[in-house]
């Protein structure tokens, strides 16, 4: 899926629940953004391109992709206690290779917020699936109002 809307201002909101997706988000322009307990679990790769956002409120669920990719330019607005994790991870064209935890203070023109990206070998698959809600779940997209 892409999102690149022709104005920059928009955003595209996922809510309620887990995307259990195996393909790419692709965040051209504009924001992505996660919150209310949506997330993904099984994506193969989130790329965020220059002047984009990828954006996850504290209340965001599970977020796991195999392949992450912020080209030079792009951010990540992760919210306190966020943990976007991954297994392959390029960032401005450099491609990591250690292992660990990455925030505001390690990546500081890509992370925004108290969250982190977590670079790991392998990632356990989450048994979870979608978070109960008091409400009936049910994927919400569209332009954010908080």
């Amino acid at each position: 899926m892409e999102w690149a809307p022709s104005d920059a201002s928009k955003e595209f909101c996922f809510s309620n629940t887990v995307q259990t997706t195996s393909g790419e988000f692709l965040v051209s322009s504009g924001v992505m953004r996660f919150r209310d307990g949506a997330g993904f679990d099984r994506l193969a790769k989130l790329t965020v391109k220059s002047g984009a956002k990828f954006a996850a409120a504290s209340t965001a669920g599970v977020l796991v992709t195999g392949e992450l990719t912020v080209e030079e330019g792009g951010v990540l607005e992760l919210a306190d206690g966020v943990v976007l994790q991954c297994i392959s991870m390029t960032v401005g064209g450099k491609k990591y290779e250690s292992f660990g935890s990455y925030g505001a203070a390690e990546l500081p023109s890509v992370v925004v917020g108290g969250g982190i990206v977590r670079f790991m070998s392998q990632i356990n698959k989450w048994k979870g699936g979608c978070r109960k809600l008091e409400r009936r779940r049910q994927l919400v997209a569209g332009t954010c109002a908080e």
